[in-house]
Parts: structure tokens; sequence; C-alpha cells
């Protein structure tokens, strides 16, 4: 016995110390108690001396943490067996050992274990409770078992034992099949997260503004600091996540970090994503949120969280850090913008006026329907943009486009964000204008640079945006005529470039960045003006726009004439000046008076050309780029004969025609894209259709 004891004493002297360098390695508890019960049965000649017998047994797992999944197993065991020959007659053995156990997981629940070791063993022969003999020897054993995971303090193992009593005489080799339960001490890491390898410090989550929660799934809303305290132990696979109650449906998961080495720090972004219950709040509001640390050491995955409070601030909250938030306000998909603005155009949709672009007519009966509907400019004198937008974190309210046409008023930011949204409703493309103490807007034409002169000969009334005309457009003026808010807008503009800087952002790049908002149904449409009340400035528009701008262009240029009474140039021009505004027999006299004075002036007869193709006389616009083209090989007469050669319906040739254009001025490929499919109009929308008819390009060389 005393052999024994001294055993196992050294076998723990020279194994324990080995746990002071022990690696991060599976499993992660330290130690489990456990019982084992069975039945024996001989194998060797002592079976036809003893009878089958039973064997018990408690033992400790104990892990060194030096290889995944092994166990140093300390037992002691008691079998008893009875005699053959003797009723009364038993044979006790009393052992104390340690076995070396290892463990193969093979499903979260289950797993294979072997066995192998050995130790000293006491026994005892009694009969009738006198004893008989006594003796002490080595045994050696070896085993196999499933073990069953119930939870992670509990689990059950059957299995199969072999066990050698050595002795001088005869040994006792056993066969044992047992039953076993198992009790880990501890608790389920999982569960506590009580791995010691980081710390979380400096957790922080900016104000967050309720109008900007879809930008929050994409950019910070705040950070945390994760440091890996270890000496010797590497940190992977790092994740944050927010989750904050009622206000997110799940948590948002940061992008993970690789590694974390020993003693390093790294800060992470937060990310957010909202649920539509923050445009519910309005009035700032405190919330608390969990941040939570998901990370591996040695494969072994733990948590770790952290509460905090932020400021949430109200849906119509912002602050003018960059003016590009204002996008998230700019809602043309709700139900009240959408009524106002299909509502208007649709009143207009058999009036189009073909001198006039397209997307200038809309944005006027737009703007003019905002005048009818009594819409006014009026400043708020809580929070005046003039002074907010010099503060990067003072806070702005806000109105959304449906809360200015319900309230039927404004500031400038809020009547900006109006028809913006209003004309991205109508498919028109617009940009926000910021300059120091004012915001105002402008959209696009669709117009090419090139072809200014169809929006305005003026070029201080337009800007060139990329490869299209924009016009700005002051919108606090609304209840005035569009014209007049178009010429103060372009006075603004070109003001302030001369002067101090300005920004223009795109709203569907600004979109990009700060998604509009998506607000709740509530059963409110504006009562969108008739098209009489518009009426009374719409018609001061058309009128302004094409009889007064025709009129003083054609004095302007008819002046220069009895300065220059024999330039062609100028009957040229002032002939196209008429064609544009519908004039078609005046402009031909005009555009014939230039050939007169120069009779190979390509540009007379392009000209001429195109007001026979507005009149829909294809043959003859024809003939006449035809000796256009014998003075110039312009790309610009090639596009016009492909195009009336495609009104003939010959759409081979006039792909033909197209393709050596576009060869030589690639600005016509996507405009007169059309040409190149070689089939006729059926097979093209109603509006591509319309815009065939008013297309041409006109020269003013």
């Amino acid at each position: 016995m005393k052999r024994t004891i001294v055993t196992i004493v050294i076998m723990l002297i020279l194994l324990v110390p080995l746990t002071l360098f022990a690696r991060e390695v599976k499993p992660h508890y330290t130690l489990t108690l456990g019982g084992r019960g069975g039945y024996s049965m001989l194998t060797g000649e002592q079976k036809d001396v003893l009878k089958n017998g039973i064997n018990v047994n408690i033992f400790m797992n104990y892990n060194p943490h030096l290889i995944n999944n092994f166990f140093i197993q300390p037992e002691l065991m008691y079998s008893r067996f009875g005699f053959q020959t003797a009723q009364q007659k038993v044979l006790s053995y009393y052992s104390v050992g340690v076995n070396a156990s290892y463990n193969v997981p093979l499903l979260k629940f289950l797993e294979l274990n072997v066995l192998g070791g050995g130790g000293y063993y006491f026994n005892r022969i009694v009969e009738e409770n006198i004893l008989q003999a006594r003796s002490s020897n080595p045994y050696y054993k070896a085993g196999a078992g499933v073990d069953v995971v119930l939870t992670y303090n509990f689990n059950l193992n059957a299995g199969v034992s072999y066990i050698n009593y050595l002795s001088a005489e005869a040994n006792t080799p056993t066969m044992t099949i047992h039953g076993c339960g198992n009790y880990r001490f501890g608790k389920n890491p999982d569960e506590v997260g009580y791995d010691r390898s980081i710390e979380i410090g400096d957790v922080q989550i900016q104000p967050l503004f309720s109008a900007l929660y879809k930008f929050y799934e994409t950019s910070p809303a705040g950070k945390v600091r994760v440091t890996n305290v270890t000496k010797n132990k590497t940190v992977r696979n790092i994740k944050a996540s927010v989750t904050v109650k009622d206000y997110m449906d799940y948590p948002t998961t940061s992008k993970a970090v690789p590694e974390i080495k020993p003693g390093e720090s790294v800060e992470i972004d937060l990310f957010m994503l909202f649920n539509k219950n923050v445009l519910t709040v309005t009035e700032d509001t405190p919330l608390s949120a969990k941040v939570s640390v998901n990370y591996l050491v040695a494969e072994r995955d733990y948590t770790k969280e952290e509460s905090l409070t932020f400021k949430l601030y109200n849906r119509n909250a912002m602050t003018w850090s960059d003016d590009r938030k204002l996008s998230s306000f700019i809602t043309p998909k709700d139900t009240p913008v959408k009524v106002f603005a299909r509502s208007v155009v649709q009143q207009y949709k058999n009036e189009s006026i073909n001198v006039l672009n397209q997307n200038l007519q809309s944005a006027a009966q737009i703007f003019d329907a905002l005048g009818s509907y009594e819409l006014a400019y009026v400043p708020d004198p809580r929070t005046p943009f003039t002074e907010l937008s010099q503060s990067a974190n003072a806070i702005d309210y806000i109105q959304y486009p449906r809360e200015t046409l319900r309230f039927k008023s404004g500031d400038c930011d809020d009547m900006t964000a109006l028809y913006c949204a209003l004309l991205e409703n109508v498919g028109i493309s617009t940009a926000l204008v910021t300059i120091p103490g004012h915001i105002f807007m402008m959209f696009d034409t669709g117009v090419s640079r090139y072809d200014y002169r169809e929006i305005s000969e003026d070029r201080g009334m337009f800007v060139e945006k990329g490869e299209t005309i924009w016009l700005p457009v002051e919108v606090t003026l609304a209840g005035k005529t569009f014209l007049a808010a178009w010429q103060e807008g372009a006075k603004q503009y070109k003001t302030m470039t001369q002067n101090q800087p300005i920004g223009i952002y795109p709203t569907a790049e600004a979109w990009q960045l700060f998604v509009p908002v998506t607000l709740e149904e509530f059963g409110w449409e504006p009562e969108v003006p008739s098209k009489s009340s518009i009426a009374t400035l719409y018609d001061k528009d058309i009128e302004n726009l094409v009889g007064r701008e025709l009129t003083d262009s054609v004095a302007k240029i008819e002046e220069e004439i009895r300065k220059s009474p024999k330039d062609h140039k100028l009957y040229n021009k002032l002939g196209v000046t008429y064609a544009r505004y519908g004039k078609y027999d005046t402009a031909v006299r005009q555009l014939q008076k230039a050939v007169e004075l120069k009779d190979d002036y390509y540009a007379a007869y392009n000209n001429i050309g195109n007001v026979h193709y507005l009149q829909g006389e294809y043959e003859k616009a024809l003939a006449s780029y035809k000796k256009a083209s014998r003075y110039s090989d312009s790309p610009l007469i090639l596009i016009n004969m492909a195009k009336a050669i495609f009104k003939l319906g010959e759409y081979d040739e006039a792909k033909s025609y197209y393709l050596s254009a576009v060869k030589r001025d690639d600005r016509y490929e996507k405009k007169y894209a059309y040409l190149a499919m070689g089939t006729g109009e059926g097979d093209l929308r109603a509006s591509d259709r319309t815009k065939i008819d008013t297309a041409v390009e006109w020269s003013y060389e």
C-alpha cells in the first residue's frame, strides 16, 4: 500500500509542474469527478477458481493542459469475486492507481474515450468473516468507452475495461463492462464568458440621428477598444456587435479582426442596423445599448459584453457637418410627394411644347404648382439655416417633404428637400447647392453641354455639370414664376462661384451614403392645385420662356446684322433661333439668305434640313442634309442624315451613317443609340419616339 501511494505521489510531482508550461488547449475545464460500476468477467485461469464479480471505482479527471483532450485520472477501485467451491469465501481487491485518458470528440454531445494505466492493489481472502490470506501487487488496465454529454456539468459513460491483477502465484485478468456518471466542476464558459484573455475599454456610441438610421448600417456609429491582456495567447476572429432593445431587430456585427497578439489593442468600429421604430422618436431620447465582443482563443468561442447609454435625436434633427445629410430627407417615393408630383405633370401630359426642354417644362409646372398651393417661405427663428449651417455640431430641425406640404411652409432647407423630392419622383435628377448661409438646388435638363442653346443663349443662366446642362433654382421664391426662381438661382450661383466656395451634391450620389428615410403611411394626401389655378403662374412662364426669349434673342441678332449685313453666319444664327421656337417659315427665309450670301455654306443647308425634319418632311430634310455633306464631312451632318433615313424606313442604311458619325464623335453614341438597333420605331418606348421627332443637331458655325 505504501508503495502504491509513493508511486502516485511521484507521478503527480512529475506531472503537475508541467502544467506551468501549458498552452491553451481543449477542453478548458480542469477537474471532473466520477464513479463507475460494472460487472467483471474473469478471462484467465482464475475463471475456474473464481466466480465473475463486481467492480466499482471513483476517479478524478485532471486536465494538465498539455495536449488537447488529454487527462490524468487518479482512481480508487474495489473489486469482489466469489469462489466456485465455497459459498462463504470472498476475494476482494482494493486498488489505487493512475490512468492516462484521451477523449476523441465525435459530436457536440458525444465523445469516445480511451485510457490506460495501472497502480497497486492489496487483496484479502475472507471466509465466514475470517481473514484467510492477503497480499499486494501491481495491476494494469486499459479501456474504452463512449461519453454522452447531457449538460455542461454532467455526462454518462458506457464502456469496457481490461484489468489484470498481477501476482507471483497467478494473475487475475478481468474484462469489465461498466457504466459511469461524471460531474464536471465549474460553469459553462459559453454561458458566463469567464475567459480573461481580453479587456474591453473605451466603448463609445456617438449621439445618433433617427433620420440617418440607414446610414449607420454601413458607417460607424461608435467604437470599442479590445486589448489582449495575455502574455502568450493570440486572440483570433474578434467581432463586435450592438443591440438596442425595441429599435433593432437583431444585433449588427462588425467586420472581423483576424487576430490580436499578446499585449496589442485594436479599435473596432460599431455598426447599427435600426428598424423603423426610430422614426417614431419625436423627442431626443437616451437609449441603452449592449455591445458584445466575440472572439476565439485556441479555437474556443467566448463572448464579453458591456452596456452603455447613448443619445438618439428625434427624427427631424440633423447637423450640417456634412451637407449631403439633407438627402436623407429627400423622399421621392413617399405617397404625398408622389401624389403631388404625378398629379401636376399628368395635367400637362398632352400639352408638351416641342421647342422647350421637357425636364424644364416639368420643373416649371411643379414649381408653379407649389406657388398655387400657397407654399410659403418661413425662416425658422429657433434654428435659422444662416447660423446653424456655419456650425458642424449645432442641431437643426428639418421637415420631411410630406410635412412641408402639410404645413404649407418651410425654410430654405425644407423647401429645397421638397422640390428635389418632387422632381426626383418624375425622373428628373437634382443636386443640392450650398453656399455660406444658404442652400438651394439645381436640376438636370438632360441636354448635352454642346447643345446648351436649346436651353438659353445666356451661359450665365445654367451650369455645365458633367456632360449636361443643369439649371439652378431658388426654391424659396415659390409663389413667383419659375423663371424668376431660375434667374435668382443662376444669379446666386454665378456670384458665389466668383467669390466664395460652393458645394454641389447630386442627390443620387448623396443617397449612396445617406439613404432616404422610409416613412410610414399615415393616410394624408395633399390637395393638388387644378390646372387652371397653376396657369396663373405657368402661362406667364411659357410666355416669358418662349415669347420674350424669342423676342429678346431676335432683337440682339438683328442688331448685329445691322452692323454686319453681309455676315452669312448671323442669318444662320437668326434662322436657328426662329426654328427653335417653332417659327419655321421665318426660319427658312433667314437660312436661305445665309445660302445666298455663301452658296457653299454647309451649316445653313444642315439647318434647313432640320426645319424640314421637325415638320415631318423627311425626304426634303435628307436632300438638304446631302447638300450640306457636299461641303463638309462633319459628324453632325451624318447623324442628321441617319435620323432622316431612319424615318424613311431604311434602318440598315441609317445604322451605317450612325456608326460613321459615332466613330468621329462619340458624344452622339448614347443620345442616338436607337439608330444602331436596325429596327423601326415600334420597338421603342413612347417617350423615346417623342424625342426622335424633336431632337436634331443644329449647326451654329
